[in-house]
């Protein structure tokens, strides 16, 4: 989720925090105008950034509400698709923002995917059974293998075209152990 975040903003993790902070003022500011002080508080703790000292203490518990409403004015911009990778390795704050993104998903445009390896009893299979059982109307489950050697290299060969040396282009196909 805070990748995310980063990325609508413009930032990376690891840039200096007065650069992230510069750039969540603007674009927050622009997309919240004057909620901002309500919302920016929240979403810098989640981002590791120190925004107001006062506000600071008010509420730790914000984070995850003031996360939604974030995605829920973008979504009266345009459709919002949210995607977390590796579910599986999640942690129980990750899966509880999820399950709230998929309520939120009742109610305004968004989507959320998650990718996930069968992995039972972990928190990444527990958010997809509840996606499943609590919003299977709303719900697809695609299981993907791996790729084959021939397709990977079509697809290599696809992004890259003849510039990869078959030796080379062989390695990555054998690294990769058929993901795309």
């Amino acid at each position: 989720f805070v990748e995310a975040l980063l990325g609508w903003l413009g930032a990376e993790i690891g840039e200096p925090e007065i650069a992230v902070r510069t750039k969540a003022r603007a674009k927050l500011g622009a997309l919240f105008g004057t909620e901002l002080n309500h919302v920016l508080p929240a979403l810098g703790r989640l981002l590791h950034l120190r925004i107001d000292a006062a506000r600071d203490t008010e509420r730790t518990d914000a984070g995850p509400d003031a996360y939604l409403r974030w995605l829920e004015v973008l979504a009266q911009e345009r459709p919002v698709i949210v995607a977390l990778e590796d579910v599986h390795s999640a942690d129980t704050s990750t899966s509880e923002l999820a399950e709230a993104v998929f309520e939120l998903a009742e109610r305004a445009p968004v989507a959320i995917v998650l990718t996930e390896e069968a992995a039972p009893g972990t928190v990444g299979a527990a958010l997809r059974l509840h996606a499943l059982g609590e919003h299977g109307h709303r719900t697809s489950q695609i299981g993907l293998g791996p790729l084959t050697d021939i397709a990977a290299e079509e697809l290599l060969a696809g992004m890259l075209g003849g510039d990869v040396d078959p030796v080379t282009r062989k390695g990555l196909v054998h690294e990769a152990e058929g993901n795309p």
